[in-house]
């Protein structure tokens, strides 16, 4: 059986504003797979537990009075009143009132809003429309652009609501680096910010190029990886590639992996279960159903002894051991032993932690810093988490 991280957990594209499940854990990554907004009633009724705002001291900052909320960003968060969307400042002041079906966070200024006839249009932090309600899906603006959809396809428009580049897709992502990925009759390419195809769409499976400028591509189920000019750099044979760091490349065979350099091709036996890299200098690996680390050149600096590990982020990676979590330094060390029943990624220096008694929020010595007193309470940003009463 093939052993599969639990890292790539769905960042939704078109996902409004609302919580997290219960059981979100510290894999959140986002993955190429897209959901369209739907709606439920359970998603507009107003709610028992309220929800509100703390700070990184553990004091209520803005009460709970909200029946959800979101993170803050630009200065704004989301918060629901019944059945409509508005937005408060970090003071708990209603700057924008409720009065939207859905709504998404600020970025660069500009946020996502849907009206209750299920139109996306963008507005200010007036809540002045920037470019009117008229699409049936919309992204965030990205390096000035943004994807929409009418009747099932997507293009680009500007901040100013001007289609630029016109809705012919089946699927399309955000630009990067003046690059995004597009999907045109089954298959995947890339676009400049004209519409110019930088790569023709002829892979089955693509994608972003990483800061490297490698990109996974996969042609008739065999993976590998493209350059800029693409040109295959690392050939198109291998049942499965992960990624290219390091001047190696992780890729697998037959559900077994191994390192692939440019000068040896192949570096050791397909003898891991599973490869990926955890940060910028390390590699997670799997045997015999354990987890473990590798350095940049492939050598083991953590055995296998974990039943699962987690990206970096913030410096720290979670682990578990046995039915516990913990966490281990940018060293592999673990930080203290593993005593929580599910932790979170550190943010802002602060990770989520839960214990029977509730979720807290832990520091990098593993010490509560804010007591584990909370049914739900989500991640720190721009220094305050939003929490769920229990009242």
């Amino acid at each position: 059986m093939k052993v599969r991280l639990f890292l790539i957990s769905m960042v939704f594209l078109f996902c409004y504003c609302k919580n997290e499940p219960n059981n979100q854990n510290a894999a959140t990554q986002k993955s190429e797979t897209e959901n369209k907004l739907l709606g439920s009633p359970n998603d507009y009724m107003e709610s028992k537990y309220k929800w509100g705002f703390l700070n990184k001291l553990g004091k209520q900052i803005i009460p709970p009075t909200f029946d959800d909320a979101g993170n803050f960003s630009d200065g704004m968060a989301c918060v629901r009143l019944k059945d409509r969307w508005g937005y408060v400042n970090t003071s708990g002041a209603l700057v924008i009132e409720p009065q939207f079906k859905a709504a998404w966070s600020f970025s660069s200024n500009v946020a996502r809003v849907m009206t209750f006839d299920n139109k996306i249009g963008y507005i200010d932090k007036k809540g002045a429309w920037m470019t009117l309600p008229r699409y049936d899906n919309a992204m965030d603006f990205s390096e000035g652009l943004a994807v929409f959809e009418v009747e099932g396809e997507l293009g680009y428009i500007n901040t100013r609501g001007n289609v630029t580049i016109p809705h012919i897709y089946e699927q399309a992502w955000r630009f990067e680096n003046g690059v995004a990925r597009v999907k045109f009759n089954g298959k995947f390419g890339m676009i400049d910010k004209k519409g110019k195809y930088l790569i023709k769409p002829k892979y089955d499976h693509l994608s972003n190029f990483n800061a490297l400028g490698f990109a996974r591509a996969s042609v008739d189920e065999k993976y590998g990886f493209i350059n800029k000019k693409n040109e295959w750099v690392v050939p198109a044979k291998y049942d499965e590639a992960i990624d290219y760091k390091y001047g190696f490349a992780a890729v697998g065979m037959n559900e077994k992996y191994a390192f692939w350099n440019k000068k040896t091709k192949i570096t050791g036996d397909f003898e891991y279960d599973y490869l990926e890299t955890a940060n910028d200098s390390l590699w997670m690996f799997v045997k015999n159903n354990k987890f473990g680390l590798l350095n940049s050149f492939g050598e083991e600096v953590l055995a296998a002894q974990y039943e699962q590990i987690y990206k970096y982020s913030d410096g720290m990676a979670a682990y578990k051991s046995g039915d516990r979590w913990g966490f281990l330094d940018a060293h592999c060390a673990a930080i203290a032993p593993p005593k929580f029943n599910l932790v979170w990624d550190f943010k802002e220096g602060l990770a989520r932690a839960a214990v029977n008694q509730g979720i807290g929020f832990i520091d990098k010595t593993g010490a509560f810093v804010i007591a584990p007193n909370y049914r739900e309470v989500r991640d720190f940003s721009e220094g305050l988490a939003r929490f769920q009463s229990l009242q």
